[in-house]
């Protein structure tokens, strides 16, 4: 084998690899991330259960690695109103958002 010919075979495997490495390092694509609204009906430090506008209940598993913005999880309240962040599937929430609650009556 000459210098040319091990260097063009070294190019294509630098080629191949940078086109191929995408695919073992990005997330995995075959998991749908999806966001669920509405209100808090329950909470513990396991699990959220949460109300939708449809009138379904749908509940979340907590892990270690769930975030909660706006404030913590046990600052969570029932009837706050929250977005919540979770892989299809999974059942686990992977984030949390608190909602800012519209005005009260007494409040306009």
């Amino acid at each position: 084998m000459t210098t040319a010919a091990a260097a063009h075979t070294a190019a294509r495997v630098l080629a191949l690899l940078a086109l191929l490495s995408p695919l073992w390092l990005a997330d995995r694509a075959d998991a749908q991330h999806r966001e669920f609204t509405g209100r808090v009906v329950s909470i513990s430090p396991q699990a959220i259960a949460v109300k939708g506008r449809r009138g379904d209940t749908v509940t979340f598993a907590r892990s270690e690695k769930t975030v909660v913005d706006g404030g913590a999880w046990e600052s969570i309240a029932v009837g706050d109103q929250v977005l919540v962040h979770w892989i299809l599937g999974d059942g686990t929430a992977r984030h949390v958002t608190l909602l800012p609650s519209p005005p009260s009556a007494m409040e306009r």
